[in-house]
């Protein structure tokens, strides 16, 4: 050993010197100097490195593996001073895996006999009668059902159970679903499983609920469960010495047979081991379906982070200068050449420190974080210290302060980011003033209480008609540009997961289209003459590769290191999507090669901006998709969740072979359906093949969101394992009993009818396992809360039908004008009007240009040669939402028996409106039948007569002029 080394760096050096003697490799001998080498071979090196660290494995029980395999490392690194072509032995980590599914010191013959009899067990118990048991022996048999056929694998979910009220057992889809109120990491009711029931157990649920009413309290007793499990499998026969000792053991037992049957990933979701994939609050599906009401148990205080408003502190003015400084000047790091004698002059190196370097964990900080990090740490320092410097308080009051200061925050969110400032300033302590390091989790509470998901999960029929709404909204009639900006800026959350910053700030050449510049095209149409151009329906048949590459530039930086990353768009986008979006860029080509302005995607010259603002595209997107789930908490990172859940769901059905039984879950939900199982081209491009491992799938999840493990993708954005597990255990028929043995058990008849139940496309096992649960009494559909589902026709707004029609009909009016006016082919596919009724607009639109230009009003916009546009001019004051009441009269009018003279009116309106001086002018003589029928549809519309005011124009005979119009008026 050298100087400085270990004492017990020598017994692993005298190891390693005796495994190579004994190696009979070359390299080994040479090291040991028995003899002489003129070349050394790599394969020398590694052979000498798999004879060590299995030697040791096997014959050396005190000394480890990997440390000797490093001590041959820096053996063999002393050794290239004195020849440099030695290759160098590679580093060993050790790692410490859980057994495999497959496992030999598992399944073992006895495991396997005793896992065999438990199985046998059970099927024999469920055919029992079940009057012949206790009322212990039948709650043992419904434990056992929801463990087995339920995927109910730990102690939390059994308890959840037992608490379990049947009324709310719901049909939200076509198979009954329930929750489960479960702890993590002994907080309780952190997680709101989403549980379907199988078969079975909701047979045994219905028949045991009196029985496990009475015995709740005894439940609760230790090792009560495991009492009433064991009297069940004695009852049925079971052999002593094979009866579970343990819940452990139950669980031990079942999960063997299970193993070769299902993927590791539902195995690791039904433990609940190494993950938990659903802490989310347990309104996070009910919008799926439809606007459910909202849990009467949970209020919306656990989703609003701002509920709670910061204490009232006293901030230092020398710490509100130095956060200001820190986000105002992001890319000069502070320089403090003060000592460190006081609080203000060590918080100011703390984040100068934090600038020029990384975080605890590696990662590089954002100004504005280090400056939420000052702002809490050195709020909290200022009031609790009492010394002049921290530096003068020993290690271990400083932990004391530390918890003082979380113990302070009113909230779970709060004390969170303070523990992460205050972890990142004592690793500044301990960089720079050498003091000992503390543990994140005991000391600071870091990763112990889990962290709630906001995430609402929108289908694709919200999905379209957000898209749609987005088309015919406030945004069109502004510019028909914006509207195209905002629907690919909801394709790309909803299909790819971009983060609101990855989105609005592309640029031009992070978008790669499969297409020729047009010198490129233009010169080889001259090579070339008698080639033709693919028309476009052949070109989106061929799949053309489009890449979307997502990368850090001058205007944007990236969250993490992982974020940066290409996602082929012609595999996840649909054509129509992919369409949209090259039509979007080659406008901004075109638009460049004009007059160069702006190097971004979403750029709109017009607009005198490099890009479109989050203020302008955000709230109409936000609107567009509150108005499409009815759910007024959604905004636009709720895409980036729906991304994540869909993509996972379609990846791992496919892999596993389920998709036709989505189903069971979306049956009436075609579109969504068809999306499901539209999976071909993400196989061929993911996949390649149907037998590819499920961990893949979360791996290419977290590939295409960009995060920096697949774990944060399991924690926080895949909402699916539920379906996926109902799927595939519980409402799998491979796994289930007969249909008499279910029936018995719920003392229900077995259906003779025929088969009238709506579910095309499912199994006939699966539609006659529904027929018998639909007879259970407390299953029945008729006794389940109703859910209100989503209509397929537009729902309009709260301002009414009429209001809705009015803007649909002016975004239409804006399109045709964009594309009169640019030349550009304008997609009007969305325009719900009938052909005759769209032209009809379009003509009177036109008429009413060709009028000409009122002297009080200008147009909306105006092209070079001054035209009116189409585009209607909305009111002054209010908006079209002042005018929706009487617009929607006036819709009702010109339906009804009236509409002739009322068209007629209105004809004469729009004549006299443009054709005038003034807003309105009648003339004696000759327009008074014209007053009169104008007055009638005022009144007809609900507007008062003393609100309609007369101006009289007559110089010479005002008073007879007047009283003429009185009685011409009535």
């Amino acid at each position: 050993p050298a100087k400085h080394e270990p004492d017990w760096k020598g017994a692993y050096l005298l190891a390693l010197q005796e495994r190579c003697k004994l190696s009979a490799n070359n390299l080994g001998e040479w090291l040991c100097g028995k003899r002489t080498l003129r070349h050394f071979a790599l394969k020398d090196m590694r052979a000498l490195e798999s004879h060590v660290g299995n030697q040791v494995e096997s014959e050396l029980e005190d000394l480890k593996g990997h440390t000797l395999r490093n001590t041959l490392r820096e053996v063999t690194l002393r050794a290239r001073v004195f020849n440099s072509n030695l290759p160098l032995a590679r580093f060993a980590i050790e790692i410490q895996r859980p057994p495999n599914p497959i496992n030999p010191d598992l399944y073992t013959p006895d495991n396997l006999a005793a896992s065999r009899e438990l199985v046998e067990s059970l099927g024999r118990a469920i055919r029992l009668d079940l009057e012949q048991l206790n009322a212990h022996g039948r709650v043992g048999v419904l434990l056992l059902s929801a463990v087995y056929y339920g995927g109910l694998m730990d102690i939390p979910q059994l308890n959840a159970l037992i608490q379990l009220d049947l009324s709310k057992v719901i049909w939200v889809s076509q198979i009954p679903e329930t929750r489960l109120n479960l702890s993590i990491r002994g907080q309780p009711e952190s997680e709101q499983r989403q549980w379907f029931p199988d078969p079975t157990t909701l047979a045994l649920l219905s028949r045991c609920a009196q029985s496990l009413a009475e015995n709740r309290p005894y439940l609760a007793q230790k090792d009560a469960k495991l009492r009433c499990i064991r009297e069940a499998l004695s009852a049925v026969g079971m052999s002593a010495h094979n009866l579970p000792a343990s819940l452990e053991r139950l669980f031990e037992l079942l999960q063997i047979q299970r193993q070769t049957q299902l993927p590791q990933l539902l195995m690791n979701y039904a433990t609940r081991s190494s993950y938990v994939t659903h802490s989310v609050l347990s309104d996070s599906w009910r919008h799926l379906h439809g606007n459910a009401s909202a849990p009467e148990n949970e209020g919306k205080h656990k989703r609003k982070k701002h509920r709670f408003r910061r204490p009232a502190q006293h901030v230092p003015r020398w710490l509100t200068t130095l956060c200001r400084k820190i986000r105002n000047e992001p890319i000069t790091a502070l320089e403090n050449e003060q000592p460190h004698k006081t609080l203000e002059a060590l918080i100011g190196d703390w984040a100068s420190f934090l600038l020029r370097g990384r975080s605890f964990y590696g990662n590089p900080l954002q100004p504005k974080t280090v400056a939420n990090y000052v702002r809490d740490v050195g709020v909290g320092l200022d009031n609790l210290l009492s010394v002049e410097s921290i530096l003068d308080v020993p290690p271990d009051a400083l932990e004391e302060l530390y918890e003082l200061m979380l113990e302070g925050q009113s909230t779970t969110p709060m004390r969170r980011n303070l523990a992460k400032g205050l972890l990142e300033f004592h690793g500044y302590l301990q960089k720079k003033f050498a003091y000992p390091p503390i543990s994140p989790y005991a000391a600071l509470g870091i990763g112990k209480t889990p962290q709630f998901v906001d995430a609402q999960i929108i289908s694709e029929e919200h999905y379209r008609q957000v898209l749609h709404d987005l088309a015919a909204g406030p945004l069109a009639q502004r510019t028909p540009r914006l509207a195209m900006i905002a629907q690919a800026m909801v394709i790309f959350g909803f299909r790819l997961g971009l983060r609101r910053n990855e989105a609005l700030k592309l640029l031009r050449r992070d978008l790669q289209l499969p297409a020729l510049s047009a010198a490129r095209a233009a010169a080889v149409r001259k090579r070339h003459p008698n080639l033709k151009q693919l028309p476009s329906e052949q070109l989106t048949a061929l799949e053309l590769p489009v890449s979307l590459h997502i990368r850090p530039h001058s205007q944007r930086a990236l969250k993490t290191r992982n974020s940066t990353r290409t996602l082929p768009l012609h595999v996840l986008l649909e054509p129509d999507e992919l369409q949209l979006i090259e039509r979007l860029a080659r406008l901004r080509d075109d638009e460049e090669a004009k007059r160069p302005y702006s190097e971004f995607l979403f750029c709109i010259p017009e607009l005198q901006t490099r890009w479109v603002s989050e203020s302008t595209l955000l709230p109409a997107i936000h609107a567009s998709l509150r108005r499409a789930t009815g759910c007024s908490d959604m905004h636009y990172h709720h895409l980036r969740h729906s991304a994540a859940t869909w993509l996972t769901f379609k990846l791992a059905a496919s892999a596993l072979d389920v998709s036709e039984g989505a189903r069971l879950l979306f049956g009436e939900h075609s579109q969504t359906i068809t999306r499901l199982l539209d999976a071909g081209r993400l196989n061929r491009e993911f996949l390649h093949s149907q037998e590819a491992a499920t961990r893949r799938v979360i791996h290419i999840t977290s590939a295409v969101l960009g995060h920096a493990s697949p774990k944060t993708s399991l924690l926080h954005y895949v909402h699916c394992m539920s379906w996926l597990s109902a799927l595939c255990w519980q409402w799998n028929p491979e796994f289930w009993p007969a249909g008499h043995v279910i029936s018995k058990i719920a003392q229900v008849s077995l259906p003779n009818k025929p088969d009238d139940l709506t579910a095309p496309g499912l199994p006939a096992e699966i539609r006659h396992i529904q027929r018998i649960i639909g007879r259970i009494q407390v299953y029945k559909r008729s006794n389940c809360p109703k859910v209100r589902r989503l209509q397929s026709a537009p729902q309009s707004g709260d301002e009414g039908w009429a209001l809705t029609r009015m803007n649909e009909i002016s975004s239409m009016l804006a399109y045709q004008a964009y594309a009169e006016a640019s030349g550009q082919s304008v997609n009007m596919d969305w325009v719900e009007f009938a052909e005759a009724d769209r032209l009809a607009m379009l003509e009177r639109a036109r008429y009413i240009n060709r009028l000409g230009k009122h002297r009080l009003q200008g147009p909306v916009t105006c092209d070079p040669h001054h035209r009116v546009e189409l585009v209607p001019r909305p009111p002054k004051h209010g908006g079209m939402t002042a005018v929706a009441v009487y617009a929607d009269r006036l819709y009702r009018l010109l339906s009804s028996r009236y509409k002739a003279k009322a068209s007629r009116v209105l004809d004469d309106f729009v004549e006299r409106c443009w054709a005038s001086e003034t807003t309105l002018r009648f003339y004696s003589g000759r327009d008074e039948q014209s007053a009169r029928e104008y007055l009638w549809l005022l009144s007809e519309l609900g507007i008062p007569l003393p609100d309609t005011e007369f101006i009289i124009y007559d110089e010479h005979t005002p008073r007879q002029t007047k009283s003429l119009w009185r009685a011409v008026l009535g």
